[in-house]
């Protein structure tokens, strides 16, 4: 990062990044997509969802930004074994805190929606939605973190794979 000239640097280190983040985002425009397809009640059900999913995800996103300027940091300094360490630690805490979050969710589901405000209509598709995403949540966060790992050791093209092949598989 600090060696080359900036021009470059920054490009090499952000257009990755931003083709990786076109790909994430990718992944509500084809789930809003198929299920709208199934119909309105489905996709009034999804819409539903989404303060809970964006309240995990931006749980994902915050524990990723610290992890990063954390592991930016000890490398920084040269210490790799300790980068190491932290990168681990960052993955366990933010799996742990995941999992807990999403253990409370799948258990909520009902009584949480229901006062959100969903229908009698609605309610049996946002369960069915939901239970799924709580299984599924530890495959959001590990990416989500590793890729900060990676991030802040100035690799930018593998998250990026990463992304883009989770918009993939997803579109898929």
């Amino acid at each position: 990062l600090v060696n080359g000239p900036i021009e470059k640097t920054l490009k090499n280190m952000t257009v990755p990044m931003v083709l990786g983040m076109i790909a994430l985002m990718s992944f509500n425009l084809v789930d809003t997509f198929f299920i709208g397809l199934m119909g309105t009640e489905q996709l009034a059900a999804i819409s539903f969802t989404f303060p809970i999913t964006f309240t995990v995800i931006s749980l994902s996103i915050g524990l990723g930004i610290g992890t990063s300027a954390v592991i930016a940091k000890v490398l920084g300094r040269g210490d790799k074994e300790a980068a190491k360490e932290y990168g681990t630690s960052a993955l366990i805490v933010s799996l742990l805190l995941e999992l807990c979050l999403c253990v409370v969710g799948y258990f909520t589901i009902v009584p949480l929606f229901t006062l959100l405000g969903a229908t009698n209509e609605t309610l049996p598709y946002i369960q069915e939605y939901m239970q799924i995403w709580y299984i599924g949540c530890g495959f959001l966060v590990l990416p989500m973190v590793g890729n900060s790992v990676l991030r802040a050791s100035g690799d930018t093209k593998t998250p990026s794979q990463v992304m883009a092949m989770g918009g993939l598989i997803n579109a898929v």
